[in-house]
């Protein structure tokens, strides 16, 4: 059983060029900041409710 030797690495992926992001006005960043931190409240009041389901779920007699 012959073994070719072994091929060296592939060069990495050539990096894209980083976009550069477009100026923003203050109230545009203040804007996403409250659209992000609005999603992760429903996140997490979803989480709750899913935990309590599932706890609810674990005793006898609740339906």
């Amino acid at each position: 059983m012959s073994r070719r030797p072994h091929s060296p690495d592939p060069p990495p992926p050539a990096m894209p060029p980083r976009r550069r992001l477009a100026p923003q006005s203050g109230q545009d960043v203040v804007d996403r900041l409250h659209a992000l931190a609005e999603s992760i409240r429903r996140q997490m009041g979803a989480r709750r409710q899913n935990r309590a389901r599932a706890g609810q779920a674990d005793r006898p007699g609740t339906p």
